[in-house]
């Protein structure tokens, strides 16, 4: 599955799955050139977060990104569950953004909530010091996904078609990262023995091997 989402490109691919229902889980896709540590916890909740810490060049500017789908059917002590979580994972780092679908009604004009669930995360975020930088609706007329962020931005959060089947509008941000990077392999071409390789796939029976698949794709996972 993952080979599928990221299709050959230089990306790895970071996830906290949804199982057994539809819709719901997180991930990322970060480049492969970064050094990332994933930041594992155990509490079992109905949302699904995902924390990953991208490591930069001195440890003083490593930047924590949490990502959060909080069902809209969640019940308080879900809620007090997640609170506690993210509030753990913040307290790991200087540098946080927190982003993802919240699905709380909040005002972020004039912090009114119409809710008490809204109330006690607009609480938390108030207390963690964090910006919240998205100030249009993502989804119909509600502001349901959010970017907090103890790091300024070095770019407005704008705001793009959603992606696919998605009703979400997809948000585009940009942050500081002074990251520290991976060396990737590279193939060296210039040193192949091609004639060797044209021998050894010229021997191949084609008709025969293909003959009991029926796509490129069950060849591939064969």
């Amino acid at each position: 599955m993952n080979s599928e989402v990221v299709g050959g490109l230089p990306f790895n691919i970071y996830r906290s799955d949804c199982p057994n229902k539809k819709g719901g889980g997180v991930c990322v896709l970060a480049n492969a050139s970064f050094d990332v540590r994933v930041c594992k916890h155990t509490k079992t909740l109905k949302a699904d977060v995902l924390s990953i810490e991208v490591l930069s060049l001195d440890s003083i500017s490593h930047v924590q990104f949490i990502l959060v789908y909080r069902p809209p059917n969640s019940l308080k002590c879900d809620d007090e569950g997640l609170i506690e979580l993210l509030s753990d994972l913040a307290s790991m780092n200087d540098h946080i953004v927190i982003l993802g679908d919240f699905n709380l009604q909040i005002d972020w004009i004039s912090f009114k909530t119409t809710n008490s669930a809204s109330h006690h995360f607009l609480k938390f975020f108030s207390d963690s010091g964090s910006t919240q930088n998205v100030n249009l609706p993502t989804c119909a007329k509600n502001l349901l996904d959010i970017v907090l962020t103890t790091v300024p931005l070095t770019s407005a959060v704008k705001q793009l078609p959603p992606l696919a089947s998605s009703d979400h509008a997809v948000l585009q941000f940009e942050i500081p990262l002074y990251t520290s990077t991976l060396l990737l392999p590279a193939p060296d071409f210039l040193a192949a023995d091609f004639s060797s390789l044209n021998q050894y796939f010229s021997d191949v029976n084609w008709l025969n091997l293909f003959d009991q698949y029926t796509s490129c794709s069950d060849v591939y996972y064969m």
